[in-house]
């Protein structure tokens, strides 16, 4: 059909006169900058050539959050899991989307999809817009976005691997293609394995390395795999171990391990406190313990109605004005 046919030029921008005319049987083509091709947006005229992509699937995730957050005015509160469970079937899909083909080389495009991970977690623990955004995944064992990309991204690239007869012969075309793309790497020209390799040192908070020197085998992308989980956790600990706010409680916890029956720590799991069925009273816990309260340690930290940040020794107890006023204090002295 010619009139669903499209083309697309990618290099610099030039004027539309400059631009060639395409037929097919004496019909001319259009020429547009954004088309959607098997579910991947690409545009032109710009260096990101995914900035659709993430635009568009930022938008639908974040339709889709609303939409949950909003269920409670015809079913009543849902649970912190019920949340849990319809973020990663409804709102997940639309932040990896792509995944495999787009790789957060773009700061400010991986930045959108972010955002409505961290909107949809804080309203599901019920914490405002100034929570730590590290608590926010090591309560609920969800893993924040750019790791999960890169390690979907990786599990997809371990596939690749595999597409192979018993004599070594090529089985698919996306084997060849990688093979293409492992051969520009090695000449450091523009690859999707370069793109990869970009990620690791810049996005993660330990690199991860890939060695592409040799013939890549599924061993080094599990090891990869590995390498990217342990760097999530190291950067979660890293973040409740180095914050005024959260390291005097959660850093060094132990959740009970499924399968072992044994306490072990833990930087990521949906914490036991989370399935308090009452909501009122799981939000308060949930406050107290991230450091989402209006206690005097945390309010008088901002700077907010014309009032300067008070020092941390001086945020003193409303009732003794002895002691600073944190939740330890407000719970268990005062």
């Amino acid at each position: 059909s010619i009139p669903k046919c499209l083309y697309q030029i990618f290099g610099p921008r030039q004027a539309p006169a400059g631009y060639p005319s395409f037929r097919i049987n004496g019909k001319p083509i259009k020429h547009v900058e954004k088309a959607c091709y098997l579910g991947i947006w690409l545009q032109t005229g710009t260096r990101n050539i995914w900035k659709e992509q993430y635009a568009v699937k930022a938008k639908k995730a974040r339709r889709a959050a609303n939409v949950i957050r909003g269920l409670d005015r015809f079913v009543g509160n849902l649970t912190a899991w019920d949340m849990r469970t319809l973020y990663m079937a409804r709102v997940d899909p639309y932040l990896t989307a792509g995944c495999d083909v787009c790789l957060d080389v773009n700061f400010k495009s991986l930045k959108l999809l972010e955002s409505v991970q961290c909107m949809f977690l804080r309203r599901m623990l019920g914490l405002g817009s100034r929570s730590t955004r590290a608590v926010l995944f090591s309560e609920t064992g969800i893993w924040p976005i750019k790791y999960r990309r890169t390690y979907l991204a990786l599990k997809n690239l371990g596939y690749i691997l595999k597409l192979k007869t018993e004599d070594d012969k090529p089985q698919r075309p996306v084997w060849n293609a990688l093979q293409q793309s492992l051969s520009l790497a090695r000449t450091k020209k523009l690859s999707w394995i370069n793109d990869l390799r970009i990620i690791f040192p810049t996005q993660l908070h330990v690199p991860v390395t890939l060695d592409i020197s040799s013939e890549m085998t599924g061993a080094m992308i599990e090891d990869a795999m590995k390498e990217v989980k342990h760097s999530m956790e190291a950067w979660i600990d890293s973040e409740l171990e180095s914050s005024a706010r959260t390291r005097d409680l959660l850093p060094g916890r132990l959740e009970m391990d499924s399968e072992s029956g044994k306490l072990i720590k833990k930087s990521l799991d949906f914490r036991h406190y989370l399935r308090i069925t009452s909501t009122n009273h799981r939000r308060a816990l949930t406050r107290m313990i991230l450091s989402g309260h209006s206690l005097a340690v945390e309010r008088r930290r901002w700077q907010e109605r014309g009032k300067p940040v008070v020092p941390r020794d001086w945020r003193l107890c409303c009732f003794c004005k002895t002691y600073v006023e944190d939740p330890p204090h407000a719970m268990f002295m005062c």
